[in-house]
């Protein structure tokens, strides 16, 4: 049973909340395992998805994007990579003002960033349709 998100998926809402900026998944990883590390080291050797604690930090990462968490901004292609941000409308739900003002203003810092938090409050009003009204 789970008691709410684990260590890693901590660390992502921590260092991606505190950004200006919507972070590539390599940014992240360069912050967690910075040059010289053991994760890095071999992250360079045997590329990133044989490594345990890169490919945890890829899996927390997927499962906040699930959840409406974070928000990932891009194709996911070489060119426009995903970027990933906090979900405006997860921050206005269980942050304060300034919080929400500042994931808002990540988002519309980023050139793809308004579609996605549309394609967010699109699949969340589309959940909230389905259920049923208690009267």
């Amino acid at each position: 049973m789970s008691r709410g998100p684990g260590h890693m998926q901590r660390y992502l809402l921590a260092v991606i909340g505190q950004s200006d900026k919507a972070m590539t998944f390599t940014e992240i990883a360069a912050r967690a395992f910075p040059e010289g590390s053991y994760e890095a080291d071999m992250a360079k050797v045997l590329g990133g998805s044989n490594v345990a604690r890169v490919r945890s930090l890829c899996r927390a990462l997927r499962n906040l994007c699930d959840s409406s968490v974070l928000l990932a901004v891009g194709n996911g292609g070489r060119r426009d990579p995903h970027r990933y941000c906090l979900d405006p409308l997860f921050v206005a739900m269980v942050g304060s003002k300034e919080d929400h003002k500042k994931a808002c203003a990540v988002i519309q810092a980023d050139p793809g960033g308004n579609e996605a938090a549309n394609n967010s409050m699109r699949s969340a009003f589309e959940f909230f349709s389905r259920v049923p009204s208690v009267d």
